[in-house]
């Protein structure tokens, strides 16, 4: 747990492979880029190759990672404690962790309502989603024909 209603995973061996970046870093706060890897335990490396930014080259951060790990492997990398990137994402999560804190001159929109836009007409669907699936808040137990109860 690293703060209260948070908590890390740390992933690993994922591919992020021929990627076009446009518009990244829109907001002007640090580490807004093309893409930025935090590793606190040491395991296998992710990798990042083939990836591009339309405006011309990667982000700095984003072209050594490139260099560091074009290929996933199972040797186990070392931790990658990027603290401008863990700030930044504990900024950008309103997570309260000191003493890392949002900069100054930082600024991440805040949702301050959620629209839940109508569903297009006609999609298809499950005939049953609940069918041979346990009893949960979402699906009834079921009666033998079949039909929820």
């Amino acid at each position: 747990m690293l703060g209260k209603g948070s908590c890390l995973y740390d992933v690993w061996g994922d591919h992020l492979v021929n990627n076009t970046f446009t518009n990244n870093g829109g907001f002007g706060n640090p580490t807004n880029g093309d893409f930025e890897e935090l590793r606190v335990e040491p395991h296998p490396s992710n990798c990042y190759s083939g990836n591009a930014d339309s405006a011309g080259s990667l982000n700095p951060e984003s072209a050594a990672l490139e260099t560091s790990n074009p290929t996933c492997t199972t040797t186990s990398a070392p931790p990658n404690l990027n603290a401008t990137f863990f700030n930044e994402i504990v900024c950008d999560s309103q997570v309260n962790l000191p003493p890392f804190k949002c900069l100054p001159t930082d600024h991440y929109p805040r949702r301050t309502k959620v629209v839940m836009h109508p569903l297009p007409k006609g999609l298809k669907t499950m005939p049953d989603p609940c069918k041979g699936v346990p009893a949960n808040p979402w699906c009834r137990p079921q009666h033998k024909t079949g039909q929820q109860a």
